[in-house]
């Protein structure tokens, strides 16, 4: 499996696709720590040969402290291009802070050609509470020029 980071790429050029995005992220908890949360992300994706803009966001099953974070995250998966980055994944992550703050998170989907698509990221910004949320979310995927390289 080829999982390639946001240094990786830049340094190697290297196929497997990276993303940087700016991502929101929110709990509210309604039981004790356990709550609803949700995110919205949107970003710049590139897998060796192809740019992509993306976008997206979801909510799930949340825990911890009612809180809210926002920054830049970068990140990397094993998909083959760009447009692999699309569609329903399931989200898992995790976030804290007092002001400055940061977190991480891990994806996994399925391709237009059935294969598992799986990946993560890390996020510095800023950040209020400590909470953890799964769920599902959706990525919508443009690539720049407007075809995925798949033909899409």
């Amino acid at each position: 499996m080829r999982y390639k980071t946001q240094l990786d790429t830049e340094i190697l050029l290297a196929s497997g696709p990276f993303r940087s995005v700016e991502r929101f992220c929110g709990n509210i908890p309604l039981w004790g720590p356990v709550g609803i949360g949700g995110s919205g992300f949107g970003g710049i994706a590139y897998d060796g040969h192809h740019w992509a803009w993306y976008w997206g966001g979801g909510g799930g099953v949340a825990g911890g402290t009612p809180g809210v974070c926002g920054g830049i995250t970068i990140g990397g998966s094993n998909a083959h291009t760009v447009c692999d980055l699309g569609g329903l994944f399931i989200n898992g992550g995790v976030s804290g802070g007092a002001g400055f703050g940061g977190g991480a998170e891990g994806f996994a989907g399925k391709d237009s050609q059935g294969r598992t698509i799986v990946g993560g990221n890390v996020m510095v910004g800023g950040a209020a509470g400590v909470s953890g949320i799964v769920g599902p979310t959706y990525t919508w995927v443009h690539p720049f020029g407007g075809k995925c390289p798949c033909g899409k």
